[in-house]
């Protein structure tokens, strides 16, 4: 019987997944600049991109069935409003789209060239995690598969963001002369 790692992480206290959050750039970081060999950096780097590229693939498009056709995409925050509102574990959903994207943001900023500033690598990942999410969320609206949600978007790139803040915790890589 396949192990399901998303209920797994779903069924996570939401402390938890704050922490989370919270230490993977940090961790990943540290990670990466412990090697000194930029060659092992670049391969740690796209495992973890190949790896989380399948994994959004299939928790977002892949493993779901068809649906019906909902006539509209939510507005923004309107699941931030129900959370706070009505039942505080959409919580856990928001947080969950923050940490799916957050090694796409770390893997994207630390394999581009390191002659790059820190700042545009960021900005860079965080605009890429925003299309990608963009992309998931047309796909779903597109094909019914799951819920097209513009808060999806929102917790999507600010996961890509703060997967790039990755970039702020190496060290000895400055990243240009105003990294």
């Amino acid at each position: 019987m396949p192990i399901n790692i998303y209920g797994q992480i779903y069924a996570q206290p939401v402390v938890w997944m704050l922490a989370e959050i919270v230490l993977f750039p940090v961790l990943w970081g540290l990670l990466t600049s412990l090697s000194t060999r930029i060659k092992v950096n670049k391969i740690l780097n796209t495992v973890l991109l190949l790896g989380v590229i399948y994994v959004i693939l299939h928790i977002t498009l892949l493993s779901r069935s068809v649906a019906e056709r909902a006539d509209f995409v939510s507005p923004p925050l309107l699941l931030l409003q129900k959370a706070w509102r009505e039942n505080r574990e959409i919580f856990r959903s928001l947080f969950l789209n923050v940490l799916l994207f957050e090694p796409l943001g770390a893997a994207l900023a630390l394999l581009m060239p390191e002659k790059r500033a820190r700042w545009m690598r960021i900005l860079t990942a965080t605009l890429v995690g925003l299309a990608a999410s963009l992309a998931v969320e047309y796909c779903q609206f597109r094909y019914l598969v799951g819920n097209a949600e513009a808060d999806d978007v929102i917790c999507n790139t600010l996961g890509a963001l703060v997967g790039a803040l990755a970039c702020l915790f190496q060290k000895g890589n400055t990243g240009g002369k105003n990294g």
